[in-house]
């Protein structure tokens, strides 16, 4: 009841005080979106509380699909000529579309009334694409560690998330016995959907490098990057408590958790809203930071918004007033609110309603207190099928027993023929 009545504060001044966004006459504007669930209403909420804040802009919502849909029917608009207005874009898909010259570059239409000092700067560094700013934040994310304190405290450890990768180690073993052998009903340490991010926070935070912006692939050849894939795949090893999950239906590490066969997820801070829902009260759970190696460290995450170049300078403007709608303090608040996103302002966050939320639940602030430690993901994902080869290469180190050098220099091989023939390198 409390959060409602956050929410219902808000969508008061959300709807009443935004008249400040008109314009002389109606104009209309097609969004394309990615986003589902709970996520994928908010933004539809959003939408619909800006175009009954005025009459001259109109915003018509579609969905496409999940992130890589949105992008490939963005690919092909382009190819086409025919491209909606505004897009809510997967964060590394931006970079793609602004190298094209198919994106706005949004410095154009900032002006003293658009703060963007106090967007968090580790949300808005992967707007930046050759100097200009191509996207402004909207629902956005990090990875944080999910866990059951009732399995936990049963186990004899501390409820909180653990500290270091050495200690998650040391626990997820020790959670992993808590069925007694029993196969049918399994408890797991740890279950983990493949992903991109677990391969980005275990390099990053045992110090290791990624790529760079000449799309060079140094998790290759850097040591430290080999040994922190090579301590990852020690989780998965029969008798570690890890299980390796490629999601297929009800096989899902955010459902082994939510049932209660798994102590520990890392998933996106996006879920928090769903998660809680699906938990209900069959156990009490806390959410935490990523495990450090030598270092904290973690890639961001979520979508941001794009306004597409070849419109009328009549409808560009008119996007701009929509992203300020969107992106602005009581929005990303009410955004976050409602889902468990970041809010992806400093105001946002020091606004009343958040605090209040902040107190009430302090796992809603997890992934707030971790941003200090968040960059951009690393620039494999710009390349198409970029996140494809990293997951099959986990799959190949954590299902099938490659060597975890070889794999890596094959999915660098992947990608360095991928990059040429996108036209990212010659």
């Amino acid at each position: 009841m409390m959060k409602k009545g956050l929410l219902g504060i808000l969508v008061v001044i959300l709807v009443l005080g935004v008249g400040q966004y008109g314009l002389a006459a109606q104009i209309e504007l097609e969004l394309w979106y990615g986003l589902g669930g709970t996520p994928g209403e908010a933004l539809r909420e959003l939408v619909d509380m800006f175009n009954a804040s005025q009459s001259e802009i109109k915003v018509t919502a579609h969905y496409q699909g999940n992130y890589f849909d949105t992008q490939q029917k963005l690919i092909a608009a382009v190819s086409a000529g025919v491209v909606p207005d505004v897009v809510n874009l997967e964060v590394t898909a931006v970079v793609p579309f602004a190298v094209a010259g198919q994106l706005v570059n949004l410095e154009e239409y900032i002006d003293e009334d658009y703060d963007l000092d106090d967007i968090f700067p580790g949300l808005l560094a992967d707007g930046y694409v050759s100097g200009g700013l191509y996207a402004l934040p909207f629902a956005r994310s990090t990875p944080v560690l999910y866990y059951n304190k009732d399995l936990l405290a049963q186990a004899g450890l501390p409820q909180r998330a653990p500290e270091t990768w050495d200690e998650f180690a040391e626990w997820i073993k020790i959670l992993d016995d808590l069925d007694q052998g029993d196969s049918s009903n399994p408890i797991y340490g740890f279950s983990h959907n493949n992903d991109t991010w677990s391969f980005e926070y275990m390099i990053l935070s045992h110090g290791g490098l990624i790529s760079d912006e000449n799309y060079n692939w140094h998790f290759a050849t850097d040591e430290n990057s080999i040994g922190a894939i090579e301590r990852f795949r020690e989780f998965f090893a029969p008798g570690s408590g890890g299980r390796f999950v490629l999601r297929s239906g009800e096989v899902d590490a955010g459902i082994d958790f939510t049932t209660g066969r798994a102590a520990m997820v890392i998933q996106s801070t996006g879920v928090l809203t769903n998660l809680a829902n699906a938990v209900e009260d069959r156990f009490e759970y806390g959410v935490g930071f990523v495990p450090m190696g030598t270092q904290r460290a973690v890639a961001t995450g979520g979508n941001s918004f794009v306004i597409m170049k070849n419109i009328s300078s009549e409808k560009k403007e008119a996007a701009w007033k929509f992203l300020k709608f969107m992106t602005s303090t009581e929005q990303a608040a009410w955004l976050s609110l409602k889902t468990g996103y970041m809010p992806l302002r400093q105001s946002s966050a020091a606004l009343p309603v958040m605090q209040e939320r902040f107190a009430q639940d302090p796992n809603f602030e997890t992934a707030v207190k971790q941003l200090p430690y968040a960059v951009p993901q690393a620039t494999y994902m710009h390349i198409p099928r970029g996140s494809a080869i990293i997951q099959e290469a986990l799959v190949r180190i954590m299902l099938e027993g490659q060597p975890v050098r070889e794999a890596l220099r094959q999915a660098a091989e992947e990608l360095t023929r991928e990059a040429h023939r996108g036209g990212f390198t010659r």
